[in-house]
């Protein structure tokens, strides 16, 4: 058990979850692309760091909470390499485009 007891933890908590406050404000309007694999990686630390203290200190919620952020960062990099596709795909049209119309 760390030193400080309930409120030691009370302080872990509220450190953990004021970490993370900020990369939910503000980034509604970049969903997508190479800003959802960025913010991904930073997801995935953070929960992987909440898991981790979660187990320290014997707390299930923030176990609990550290997976679901994991998850929500794997889900962003899916987007990310989504996205990343269909601009390569976009990118492939528009060339095959122009070259059809560069033959005609």
């Amino acid at each position: 058990m760390l030193a400080g007891g309930r409120s030691g933890r009370r302080h872990l908590l509220s450190s953990a979850r004021a970490i993370t406050a900020p990369l939910s404000r503000g980034t509604r309007d970049r969903s997508s692309g190479p800003p959802a694999a960025i913010k991904g990686v930073i997801e995935d630390a953070i929960g992987k760091a909440k898991e981790i203290l979660g187990i320290v200190i014997s707390h299930e919620g923030l176990r609990t909470e550290g997976r679901a952020q994991r998850e929500k960062a794997q889900a962003q990099r899916n987007v990310a390499k989504k996205e990343a596709e269909a601009e390569a795909a976009r990118a492939a049209a528009s060339a095959a485009e122009a070259r059809q119309k560069a033959s005609q």
